[in-house]
């Protein structure tokens, strides 16, 4: 139960529903982690991807 706490912690305080990359769209909460790409969660899959962003 302590770590599903902690999961939900880390998501909701490094993740977040809106983003400036014009490629990722939906239901997902995105985490820019530099160079240009992004992390983003699935909360219907419960995976984790990485995408690289576009801007335009």
């Amino acid at each position: 139960m302590i770590n599903a706490l902690m999961n939900e912690v880390v998501l909701l305080t490094e993740y977040h529903p809106q983003t400036h990359c014009k490629n990722i769209t939906g239901d997902y909460l995105v985490a820019d982690i530099g160079r240009g790409y992004a992390s983003i969660f699935s909360r219907k899959s419960m995976k984790f991807t990485t995408l690289q962003c576009r801007y335009n």
